[in-house]
């Protein structure tokens, strides 16, 4: 019966089920303070002591000690970085400060009474960036300050300051309203009126009775000037015109048509770009002489935000797909065309079949010179043909018979001059790498019969399984398969 058989070398480890001692289990003479229980790695799982037990660190310097319900730690400090209470939510931690983390609130009840600092004045209750968001004192309580020098005292409702003086700094105001109402028919000025402060005038306001009236504005203005209604005032008249206008921002205008007139030319500059945008069609007419685009380093001419044309400041022309297909091509050339230097097609579409991607080409190519792929290269056909002197993959991996996930799969090296010869392959029915015998293999077969199999080795750090499952499907796939115990450093084979 095939079974897993143990190869016993030399330094092998003994293996032991159970140790049963009736008395101590101590290290050797020569190992004291050298050998543990267990390693970083293969760890003991559990430990139980009896009722009493003792674990004893350095001969007696520190004990941990159970006696009903109760641990006792003895002989020295204990130091935790993190104790929690009851569950992972209280905790007391330290990093710098003290730090005392609690699920709920943090009840404090002294007997005494008090909860006090170490020493008079050396101590805050919170700080300038961590301060307590309120304070709660019952009925009747006092706020002391330096031993009764100045109180602060509620009694019914009121706060008494007892004890020195009550300072108001600069800057302190009491504010309150005084309102006096009255009939006037008309207030009439004879002279200048001058206001001193704010003023708010209420109601419509009208400056002048006619064009020979001036309003002179000497102040800044720092709101928003808004006709009463939209579309119904001007901005200066045809024949009084305002003249320069200093904008920031932008220039709005609604309803039209708007008309920009000049007598001379009209002059646009600005530190970015200019756009001039139109909700229809729209033209560039001179009556006289051409229209020139200059651009200081091209010119870019675009369809509903798509470039169509462009030229760079080399003043080359590139035509930008617009969404052309076959019976509708972006740019069309139509009879012989010869490229002298270097044809770039920069579109970066990806080809899925001989009709998609960059470059479509309906006839045969030929090609005089090296070529170069970029990206993955699909060769549909039946064979595929490769006559060169010698081979080189650079990619670290070779998928064979990636159409089908069963049948052999390998690789073929020619010993016949019918074309026959040994082939390296995955025996599907087997399960398992095998060679085929010289000769025994035809160029044109898809199954393939091993001469001999491959030894594969498994290992892991315990024994083998009951039988191999990396590969083999039975006991005759199986024969020569070996495996290594990494952690006992013992070898074993099957058959």
């Amino acid at each position: 019966m095939a079974q897993w058989r143990k190869v016993i070398v030399s330094g092998s480890n003994a293996e032991l089920n159970q140790i049963s001692a009736s008395g101590n289990i101590v290290p050797g003479a020569t190992n004291n303070n050298v050998v543990t229980l267990g390693t970083a790695t293969k760890p003991f799982g559990d430990l139980f002591l009896g009722s009493g037990g003792v674990i004893n660190l350095d001969n007696g310097d520190i004990t941990l000690t159970q006696s009903s319900n109760l641990l006792t730690i003895a002989g020295g400090s204990t130091r935790v970085d993190k104790l929690e209470i009851d569950n992972a939510n209280n905790h007391i931690d330290v990093s710098t400060d003290l730090i005392l983390t609690a699920a709920a609130d943090i009840v404090l009840s002294a007997a005494g009474g008090n909860i006090e600092p170490g020493s008079n004045d050396q101590a805050a209750l919170g700080a300038a960036d961590t301060a307590f968001s309120d304070l709660f004192l019952a009925d009747g309580a006092v706020v002391n300050f330096n031993n009764g020098d100045v109180t602060l005292t509620h009694a019914s409702n009121a706060l008494t300051i007892d004890g020195g003086n009550t300072i108001l700094g600069e800057g302190f105001d009491i504010s309150g309203s005084f309102t006096s109402t009255g009939s006037f028919g008309r207030v009439e000025v004879a002279g200048d009126l001058q206001v001193k402060g704010n003023t708010i005038v209420s109601g419509t306001i009208t400056f002048g009775d006619s064009d020979s009236d001036a309003v002179n504005f000497g102040a800044d203005i720092t709101s928003d000037i808004i006709p009463n209604a939209s579309d119904s005032h001007n901005l200066g008249s045809d024949a009084q015109r305002w003249d320069t206008l200093f904008l920031s921002g932008s220039l709005s205008a609604s309803g039209g048509p708007h008309d920009l007139d000049s007598n001379s030319t009209i002059t646009m500059d600005a530190a970015g770009a200019v756009s001039i945008g139109a909700g229809a069609a729209s033209d560039f007419t001179t009556t006289a002489d051409a229209i020139t685009i200059n651009g200081k380093t091209g010119i870019n001419l675009q369809e509903d935000g798509s470039s169509v044309i462009a030229i760079d400041t080399n003043r080359d022309v590139l035509f930008s797909q617009t969404g052309g297909s076959t019976s509708d091509p972006d740019v069309e050339f139509d009879g012989y065309t010869r490229f002298d230097g270097v044809l770039e097609v920069a579109l970066n579409t990806q080809s899925t079949s001989t009709s998609t991607g960059a470059l479509i080409v309906d006839g045969g190519v030929g090609i005089a010179r090296n070529l170069t792929v970029g990206g993955n290269l699909d060769v549909n056909g039946t064979l595929t043909t490769i006559n060169t002197t010698n081979l080189q993959v650079k990619d670290q991996l070779i998928q064979l018979g990636s159409g089908s996930e069963s049948g052999d799969r390998g690789i073929l090296a020619t010993t016949d001059a019918n074309g026959s010869g040994s082939a390296f392959f995955f025996d599907d029915s087997a399960n398992r790498w095998g060679l085929s015998e010289s000769g025994s293999t035809g160029n044109g077969q898809t199954e393939f019969v091993a001469k001999q199999y491959l030894v594969s080795v498994s290992s892991s750090a315990a024994g083998p399984l009951t039988e191999p499952d990396n590969f083999g499907n039975g006991e005759t796939t199986f024969a020569g398969m070996m495996h290594v115990d990494t952690d006992k450093d013992e070898l074993y084979i099957y058959f």
